[in-house]
């Protein structure tokens, strides 16, 4: 048993259930978006995807994607998103095609604290491998961005 479930043993019924009401709305749609910095050029196809990744990542990791992630969108790039260490302090730039996965690598960037020397550098492979595996523990499976339909 948690220190949560420990502490809200203690809590009078009513009490509980304000807390799990608020639990469950931090996870809905709009409370995602509440909690999120979404740049104004985000797509809605864009947004929308940001959210349904933001909901299945682990606690302590959308709380690091509300404290320190800003989200946008980019059209003119060979690259379907990348992370700069810029605002908030990261940026993460997405392309309209992106899927899930991509998405989440990203915000796994961020998190490793990848610099932008890193993933242009020389240690770029073993980034790219690492924030692979890091999305691959918090349940995402890869999907190629060809695989997307516009």
């Amino acid at each position: 048993m948690s220190n949560t479930q420990e502490e809200n043993g203690n809590l009078d019924e009513e009490t509980q259930k304000l807390i799990q009401r608020e639990k469950e709305w931090d996870n809905s749609v709009e409370g995602i978006t509440y909690s999120l910095c979404m740049l104004p050029n985000c797509p809605n196809e864009v947004m929308w995807l940001i959210i349904k990744t933001v909901q299945k990542l682990p606690e302590e990791v959308k709380q690091f994607v509300y404290d320190n992630c800003e989200f946008g969108s980019m059209s003119e790039s060979e690259l379907y998103g990348c992370c700069i260490d810029v605002k908030r302090p990261w940026l993460i730039l997405l392309k309209n095609e992106v899927t899930e996965f991509t998405v989440a690598h990203e915000i796994a960037h961020a998190k490793l604290n990848h610099t932008r020397a890193v993933v242009t550098g020389p240690t770029w492979k073993e980034s790219e491998e690492a924030a692979n595996n890091l999305v691959k523990k918090w349940g995402f499976t890869e999907t190629l961005e060809s695989e997307v339909k516009p």
